[in-house]
């Protein structure tokens, strides 16, 4: 019998512009194939007002796969020229994956959203 893995707390995100020009998107839950639609529709919503930076704070995300960095790598690939990507984790899990997907060297990864936001 095949095993699953508990699918609590489910994915939510919210997407707000905290300051002109920089957008950031709050996740909560899972990233995994079954939400990465959601995610990917965030992510959009964000790159629409992100004209200076985009956040994403993925500090209550609880799991996230390469389905979720991929989308990630996805949303850097479409930032406005001269914009930055930020990410906040505390998950090492997380971290490792950023890291091996090379989004460390093309963003930069905080531990929380006031020290990504205040990077100017």
């Amino acid at each position: 019998m095949l095993k699953t893995r508990p699918r609590f707390p489910l994915f939510e995100a919210r997407v707000a512009e905290c300051e002109e020009g920089t957008c950031l998107v709050e996740c909560r839950g899972e990233v995994d194939i079954a939400s990465a639609p959601k995610f990917r529709a965030a992510l959009d919503e964000g790159l629409e007002k992100a004209t200076r930076r985009l956040v994403i704070d993925l500090r209550g995300v609880s799991f996230m796969d390469s389905v979720g960095v991929g989308q990630i790598v996805g949303a850097y690939k479409r930032l406005r020229e001269g914009a930055q990507l930020q990410i906040c984790t505390e998950n090492d899990h997380i971290r490792t994956l950023l890291e091996i997907a090379g989004l460390s060297g093309v963003s930069s990864v905080h531990r929380s959203k006031e020290e990504a936001l205040a990077v100017r």
